[in-house]
C-alpha cells in the first residue's frame, strides 16, 4: 500500500580546487515540494524543489547564484533526490533515486511565516555542456563504436543501454565540438541522459528491467483517471510511483479505457507533489507512453 511518503534530498558540495566534498542531507519531517521531468528526448532532465524552513547554515551552504553552466570553475554541486513510501525495506538510505543532477540555482525567500529555499537542477548538465572532443576517426569504423567512443568521452557520465546502431563510416569521421551535441545531432532523438547515465534507444527499443519483469499499472497499483491519447503518446496519471524509469516497459490495465491496455515504452515521467511531516499534500506521477510500440509492435529489450 502507498502510505507514509518519505524523502531524502542530498547536496554534494565539492571544492574542485581542494578536492573536498561536503554532503548535506535533508529529510522528512521537513517539507519539500518537487517538480521533476525526465524523458527520452535529447534535452536534459530537470527538477525544481522548494524546501520549507531549512536551517540558516544549510541555506548558506546550498546558496548558488544563477550562472552559466559553461563556467566549470569553482564548486561542483550535485543534487540527489530519493523518495518513496515507509516500509521495513525503505529506510532513508535506500529510497529509490528519482533525480540526480547538477545544481543550477538555489536561494531562500520569505513567504508568510515560512522561509522557502528554491532549488533548480539539470541531469548531467556539467558533462553535457563541457565535454569537448577534437579527433578524427579512420574510415571503416562502425557507427556503434563511434557512439561508444563519444559516450566514453563524456566526463562524469556513465554508459547505459546502447541499442541497435548500424552502418560503417565510409570516409574518415571528424569529431570536433561538444560531445553531447554530436551525439544528439548524429543520432537524432535516440540519445538521452537519465540519472547521469547516457542511453541510446531506437523507437521500438526499451531498457530491460531487472529480471525482465514488466511493471503492471492498474487501479490496485495506483492508476487513476482514464488513459488519454495525445498524438503518438498515451498520457497516464497515477499515485506517486518512484520506481518507474524512462525507457522501461510498463503494462497498462485500465478498466475505464481498455482500448489501450497493453505494454508500452515509457518516454517520459513527471513527478509532482509535496512530502511533509507537517501538512498533507498530493503526490502524483504522470507517464508519457509511446503508443507507436502498441501500433507497430516489434518491441526489443536492450
Amino acid at each position: 500500500m502507498k502510505f507514509g511518503r518519505k524523502f531524502k534530498l542530498t547536496f554534494e558540495l565539492t571544492d574542485q580546487i581542494n578536492g573536498v566534498t561536503k554532503a548535506i542531507e535533508i529529510t522528512d519531517p521537513l517539507t519539500v515540494e518537487f517538480d521533476i521531468t525526465r524523458n527520452t528526448a535529447s534535452t536534459l532532465n530537470s527538477a525544481t524543489f522548494k524546501i520549507y524552513n531549512l536551517s540558516k547554515t544549510n541555506q548558506s551552504l546550498i546558496f548558488r547564484n544563477k550562472t552559466s553552466i559553461n563556467n566549470i570553475n569553482g564548486n561542483k554541486n550535485r543534487v540527489v533526490f530519493q523518495a518513496g513510501y515507509s516500509t521495513p525495506e525503505n529506510t532513508n538510505s535506500n529510497l529509490p533515486k528519482i533525480f540526480i543532477g547538477d545544481l543550477l540555482e538555489a536561494y531562500s525567500y520569505r513567504d508568510g511565516a515560512n522561509i522557502i529555499t528554491y532549488i533548480s537542477a539539470q541531469d548531467g548538465a556539467l558533462s553535457a555542456y563541457n565535454s569537448i572532443i577534437s579527433t578524427t576517426v579512420a574510415a571503416g569504423e562502425t557507427q556503434f563504436n563511434l557512439v561508444d567512443y563519444l559516450i566514453n568521452n563524456m566526463v562524469g557520465i556513465k554508459k547505459g543501454a546502447i541499442g541497435e546502431t548500424q552502418g560503417v563510416a565510409k570516409t574518415p569521421s571528424v569529431l570536433n565540438g561538444n560531445v553531447f551535441y554530436l551525439l544528439t545531432q548524429n543520432y537524432r532523438d535516440e540519445v538521452f541522459i537519465d540519472l547521469e547515465v547516457v542511453n541510446k534507444l531506437g523507437v521500438n527499443e526499451y531498457i530491460k528491467s531487472t529480471g525482465g519483469l514488466v511493471q503492471l499499472l492498474n487501479s490496485e497499483t495506483g492508476l487513476f483517471g482514464t488513459p488519454m491519447r495525445q498524438g503518438t503518446d498515451l498520457i497516464v496519471e497515477m499515485l506517486f510511483e518512484p520506481s518507474i524509469n524512462v525507457g522501461q516497459l510498463v503494462e497498462i490495465q485500465s478498466q475505464t479505457n481498455p482500448l489501450f491496455n497493453g505494454q508500452f515504452k515509457v518516454n517520459g515521467v513527471k513527478h509532482t507533489g509535496i512530502i511533509s511531516g507537517a501538512v498533507n499534500g498530493e503526490c502524483k506521477t504522470t507517464l508519457q507512453l509511446f503508443i507507436g510500440n502498441y501500433l507497430l509492435g516489434a518491441l526489443k529489450g536492450i
